[in-house]
């Protein structure tokens, strides 16, 4: 317990003085929000990768592979590949027109594509569903505090990880979400590693022993598909998990991350480094499976939720510190996240909300200047911070079965609103405002009808369903209504010419 809380303290101290170096450079909206644009492809991808691998991987889907089995793997192998697709389809242009757009947030950025106030308010109010994502990365580090330090209940490692991430990021925003992400991130990716090779020394070859040990439990633990995976029990269930995850790639948090490169020439690279970070770190999805040969009865006294598999393992195999090292970092890998989203919403809330639809009459008539506007919506980011942390640590004291499902119930309703606008109005000049209404309305609306209505009860292929219907029906929107206006349609194109960017 020493060792772990010895390394904790090192940690915190770390991130706060990382949140004060970025604090130094976030001197405005956009450079609060989105970095200037001034970072470059390795950063920008280990960002990205730590963001996207969070207590979903490092204790929800590792759990997952502890009361399942191999089955987990799909999760793995549908995370890094279809990320790396969506992004080569989409990350150039969509940066070149956020440029163009001066952009801040995904909600602004379809509003300007469209030049809809209304996507604007409906994708900023949706987006404010993301703090149930909040609250599932809270929930992670409370295990983990739990787990490691009796003294220190659940509830009091959610509020101890809570204040911290509210304290570097309202210092530093986006450069203190990069910095501290690239610390974090790095430590992912060796952890991930480490614990995926650990099964070789443990058991052989992992390749055939494991499955082999697994089955001798259960046989259900070594086939392909799980039956009593409600998550993906059936291969149509793991398409939607592949559909589902290309998907994610476009959640407002992550894609926005494109916006903080500093040229084209390293989109490329960005792309290849950031489905590299992904597979390393999601190597730790394995553990689970380990744990389960090490502990066949299952949940139970030992294990009694699912989340607490990966900590017990590593509790078990490794020398203490080790252990605690890596505790450090499963603590690290949730921050990473909930630091992201708290910066997304938080910019939803400065920029959007107040400095682009409560007063952006005011802004155009001179009633308000610019520079006023700024130093109001800088506060109202900062403040949203610590207010939006307040009220997600509460949520997380209602212990999910699950951190995963939790995290996937909240970001599903984004994800399925913004998809078909952000694909087919990156490449289609006749879509308009209604076909891009229909496909933002209308996915969200089948996926919540899908998910919440119980008629599905995977996550996964309801996200996968609600984001192919976003983009089948803002194609359809495109031929049934209006087509854009041409003059305004060529000036929107015309911000894919910039040549700037592409200057070093």
């Amino acid at each position: 317990m020493a060792i772990f809380l010895t390394l904790l303290a090192i940690y915190i101290v770390a991130m706060i003085y990382l949140g004060y170096r970025g604090s130094k450079k976030a001197k405005s909206v956009a450079g609060y929000a989105t970095s200037n644009g001034d970072v470059g492809p390795v950063f920008t991808a280990i960002t990205f990768a730590a963001c996207f691998a969070s207590a979903g991987t490092f204790l929800g889907v590792a759990g997952q592979g502890f009361a399942y089995g191999i089955t987990n793997v799909w999760f793995w192998a549908s995370q890094w590949a279809p990320c790396a697709i969506i992004l080569a389809i989409v990350v150039r242009r969509y940066r070149k027109m956020s440029m163009g757009f001066k952009s801040v947030t995904v909600a602004d950025w379809i509003a300007e594509r469209y030049q809809s106030q209304g996507l604007r308010v409906f994708l900023a109010l949706v987006s404010m569903l993301q703090i149930l994502y909040v609250a599932s990365q809270l929930v992670g580090v409370g295990i983990i505090m739990e787990q490691m330090i009796p003294a220190i209940s659940y509830e009091m490692g959610v509020i101890i990880s809570a204040v911290v991430i509210i304290i570097y990021i309202c210092m530093g925003g986006s450069y203190a979400h990069i910095y501290t992400n690239v610390a974090q991130g790095a430590m992912m990716v060796l952890v991930g590693i480490i614990i995926a090779l650990t099964g070789f020394f443990l058991f052989g070859n992992i390749f055939t022993e494991v499955p082999a040990r697994l089955a001798e439990i259960d046989p259900n633990l070594a086939a392909p598909l799980n039956p009593t995976n409600t998550g993906y029990p059936h291969w149509i269930h793991v398409v939607g998990l592949f559909a589902a995850h290309f998907w994610w790639a476009l959640n407002p948090q992550l894609i926005n991350k494109a916006t903080y490169l500093k040229t084209d020439r390293d989109i490329k690279k960005f792309i290849i480094l950031t489905a590299l970070f992904m597979f390393l770190m999601s190597g730790v999805v394995l553990a689970g499976s380990y744990t389960r040969i090490l502990l066949p009865e299952g949940l139970g006294e030992t294990i009694p939720n699912m989340d607490n598999a990966v900590p017990w393992f590593v509790e078990q195999v490794y020398p203490l510190f080790m252990s605690a090292v890596f505790l450090v970092v499963i603590v690290a890998a949730m921050m990473s996240t909930v630091d992201g989203i708290l910066l997304y919403m938080s910019s939803v809330l400065g920029s959007t909300m107040y400095k682009d639809i409560l007063i952006r009459k005011k802004i155009a008539s001179g009633e308000i200047s610019m520079e006023k506007a700024d130093k109001n919506a800088m506060r109202i980011m900062q403040w949203s911070v610590v207010i939006i942390g307040i009220i997600a640590a509460p949520m997380a004291f209602s212990r999910p079965e699950n951190v995963t499902n939790m995290l996937w119930t909240a970001a599903g309703t984004i994800m399925s609103a913004v998809a078909g606008p952000v694909c087919i109005g990156l490449y289609s000049k006749r879509t308009s405002k209604a076909a891009a209404v229909l496909g933002s309305v209308g996915g969200c609306a089948i996926y919540s009808v899908l998910f919440f209505g119980g008629i599905i009860p995977s996550v996964y292929l309801c996200c996968g369903i609600g984001g192919l219907a976003s983009v089948l029906l803002t194609l359809v929107g495109t031929y049934i209504f209006k087509p854009m206006d041409k003059e305004f349609a060529d000036k929107v194109f015309s911000h894919l010419e910039l040549k700037g960017s592409d200057e070093e």
